[in-house]
């Protein structure tokens, strides 16, 4: 992911992390660390 943000692409968060996150709005379950985590790595993708 380093290498897509200095390179200024899109990174696979969606894929590794966004999907904790939408299963879990799904299911009625937090994932705080998983947001927090896809919030950062969208931050810095600018």
């Amino acid at each position: 992911m380093l290498n897509d943000i200095e390179r200024g692409k899109k990174t696979e968060i969606d894929f590794l992390n966004g999907v904790f996150v939408a299963l879990g709005k799904k299911h009625n379950i937090p994932t705080p660390v998983n947001e927090t985590i896809v919030r950062v790595i969208k931050f810095l993708e600018g």
